[in-house]
């Protein structure tokens, strides 16, 4: 159900960012920044789930905005050169 998914996905989130010592949120880690934003929609529908589900506003960035199965975009580690002006918006001052 779209309305489990705000619970689920954070506390879920929170013991990831916890293990990889980063920090995020919106289903967005600072250590893999540019990686999770390149993701896509993986079927052939990807709805906006209703903003009023959420505890909190879901940018139109995040695949949790979103229902529908997504996917990420294969990269290989070490071979990519991100650009270091895209900063994360958990680590702004």
């Amino acid at each position: 159900m779209p309305a489990d998914r705000p619970v689920a996905i954070r506390r879920l989130e929170q013991r990831l960012i916890r293990k990889l010592n980063t920090t995020g949120g919106l289903g967005i880690f600072t250590v893999y920044l540019h990686r999770f934003l390149l993701w896509q929609r993986s079927g052939e529908v990807l709805a906006r789930i209703p903003s009023e589900i959420w505890p909190y506003f879901i940018p139109s960035w995040s695949c949790l905005a979103y229902e529908g199965g997504v996917e990420y975009m294969a990269m290989p580690f070490g071979n990519v050169t991100w650009n270091p002006e895209i900063i994360s918006p958990f680590e702004m001052p």
